[in-house]
């Protein structure tokens, strides 16, 4: 029985969360023996799932582990092709080095990369993403859009629009973006976003979008040091009653970016000006931007039609700034 089966098992139990289903039916359904059935819960319970084995009756699921593997992942999933190609790994050097090997063999756009731990893991800049495993979310996703290079950088505030939705609708917590690529909840950092985009002469080949999501780490998790303070779903959650499961982040937010990303093909940036608006933590605070040539400070006035920063700098003017990394946020 291949891992598709084991998909499309876990997919019935879960559209019957509240009865047992019977093993002679689900057995039959399948194609195997009974005893063959059970030989492929044993395996499910070996990942973690718990079932309620009742002789006359059948099996109900009574538990679903937090669990990143395919099976869990694929059996929920509701998109059209975001996830629809994925890769799990215990372990790995960088989901986004993964998914660029991917890419450049032609794998297809929504192909998903995702780890338990990355031994190189990284931000923007080459900086170093702590990802200590299961403790994170760590992925990174092939898209292939239709769009010049000059339009690439809005794939990264996309995303982050999309991560916010799914961060707020799931745990309802105040999380807003740092342009142009950190959510933050009250001045500290929860996720980060690095997109990677080849080039071809005048022609954007594709982008690989990689995430790092700080999910169950606690204060001694995060060693080192920090630009910004670190914080986790955990730490924001702690005295919440909320069951915090990594597959619920990642499935949430493939539905709502892949609706997000066909609506942005459809009718451009121009739609989510405001939304970013809306969830930006920087508008009207006193900021430094390095933009790898210069070191730009200003208040953050607005952002451009194109999803640049713009700057009110202290001599009155205004400044668009298309790619950069704010270095200094005066946040009180």
């Amino acid at each position: 029985m291949s891992e598709r089966y084991f998909v499309e098992i876990m997919r019935i139990f879960k559209s019957s969360p509240d009865r047992e289903l019977s093993g002679e039916e689900l057995a039959s359904q399948f194609g195997i023996t009974r005893t063959g059935l059970w030989k492929k819960i044993k395996k499910l319970e070996e990942l973690g799932y718990v079932f309620d084995k009742k002789p006359k009756y059948g099996y109900r699921l009574i538990l679903v582990p937090d669990l990143l593997h395919p099976v869990e992942i694929l059996s929920d999933l509701k998109t059209s092709w975001f996830g629809k190609h994925y890769f799990y790994y215990e372990e790995i050097d960088s989901t986004n080095t993964e998914a660029m090997r991917l890419a450049l063999k032609e794998s297809p756009e929504g192909t998903v990369v995702v780890a338990e731990s990355q031994t190189a893991g990284r931000g923007r800049l080459g900086r170093k993403w702590l990802s200590p495993p299961k403790k994170g979310l760590y992925f990174s996703f092939v898209l292939r859009p239709p769009i010049g290079p000059r339009e690439a950088p809005q794939l990264t505030l996309l995303t982050a629009l999309a991560l916010v939705d799914t961060l707020r609708e799931l745990y309802q917590i105040p999380v807003m973006i740092k342009w142009p690529n950190d959510l933050v909840v009250e001045g500290k950092k929860i996720a980060g976003i690095l997109a990677e985009a080849h080039m071809e002469p005048q022609k954007l080949r594709f982008v690989i979008i990689g995430v790092g999501i700080n999910v169950f780490h606690n204060q001694n998790d995060f060693i080192g040091e920090f630009r910004y303070p670190p914080t986790s779903l955990l730490i924001e959650l702690h005295d919440r009653n909320i069951t915090i499961r990594r597959q619920d982040i990642l499935v949430n937010f493939g539905n709502i970016f892949e609706e997000f990303y066909e609506n942005f093909l459809t009718s451009g940036w121009q739609p989510w000006i405001e939304k970013l608006r809306e969830t930006s933590i920087l508008l009207g605070k006193f900021v430094t931007v390095n933009t790898g040539r210069e070191k730009i400070s200003g208040i953050a006035a607005d952002f451009s039609p194109t999803g640049g920063l713009i700057l009110q700098l202290p001599s009155g003017g205004f400044q668009e700034i298309w790619i950069g990394d704010v270095e200094q946020v005066t946040w009180k």
